[in-house]
């Protein structure tokens, strides 16, 4: 992250005897919102040394960001919370729960609720072996993929192309990769990050009616164990799958907040 994306006038930071004890980063993103596109900024990495916490460093440093966002020409906060119990943390500083995620599990083929998906195991018989559609991609195909499917959606965060390099980075630095593929002049790609147990997808973004083909060919290709895909929340829904609160959102100088109908997607946030 130091060496490919941070820039220090994207960091806040709170020092103590002229120490940095607490920081947080505030990368640009942005968002489509009825009003119009609006920038946003992300919230990532908020973290403070344990020595200094309990002291209200972090709601000091969530209060600059605003003033700061605002000075950016952006009128939104974003982030994702990095465990459960720091929802209530964010909420008290204003922040509500926004973005959501649907999550689903394939298990092994011929087992289990996978076995019961006949039309994802329709989609494996017209398969060539070898010849699965998917193809490895970079940043530039990701950054395509998110202006197809992101940039004129209302309330989806959508990153610009160094942010979109940056990402495909880091997810092969975690052992992964961005499989691309088209079909029928649609593009969609999919952050899988294999392991001996199982396969996180960590990503699918493509059409609604691409996501049975695609998750029927990575669970071809990646057999080993259980399969676990995250989806936008108004995916179709795959066995397995739950609606789970992903990450959360504060508008500023009166900008308008999503509601439940708006689905509203924060992908490849790095979390």
């Amino acid at each position: 992250f130091f060496f490919f994306f941070f820039l220090p006038e994207q960091t806040l930071v709170w020092r103590e005897n002229g120490e940095p004890v607490s920081a947080l980063y505030l990368l640009p993103a942005a968002m489509r919102t009825p009003a119009g596109q609006e920038g946003v900024r992300y919230v990532y990495a908020a973290g403070t040394l344990p020595a200094y916490r309990g002291r209200g460093l972090m709601r000091r440093l969530l209060a600059a960001a605003e003033p700061y966002t605002l000075a950016c020409g952006a009128r939104y906060l974003a982030l994702v919370p990095g465990e459960d119990t720091l929802f209530a943390f964010y909420a008290a500083g204003g922040y509500a729960p926004a973005f959501a995620r649907r999550r689903a599990v394939l298990e092994p083929l011929g087992a289990g609720l996978y076995a019961q998906q006949a039309e994802i195991a329709a989609e494996l018989t017209d398969r060539q072996p070898g010849r699965d559609g998917f193809f490895e991609a970079d940043g530039g195909f990701l950054h395509r993929v998110m202006l197809d499917h992101l940039s004129e959606r209302f309330y989806a965060v959508f990153w610009d192309a160094a942010a979109a390099s940056y990402a495909v980075r880091d997810l092969r630095h975690s052992g992964g990769m961005l499989l691309g593929f088209a079909r029928d002049g649609r593009r969609g790609c999919a952050a899988v990050i294999p392991g001996e147990k199982g396969t996180q997808v960590r990503e699918l973004i493509c059409a609604p009616q691409d996501v049975v083909w695609a998750a029927a060919r990575l669970r071809a290709r990646f057999p080993q164990g259980s399969m676990t895909l995250r989806l936008p929340p108004d995916a179709p829904g795959l066995p397995g799958s739950a609606l789970l609160p992903h990450g959360m959102l504060k508008a500023l100088g009166g900008a308008p907040m999503p509601g439940p109908e708006d689905a509203a997607f924060l992908p490849f946030a790095l979390d």
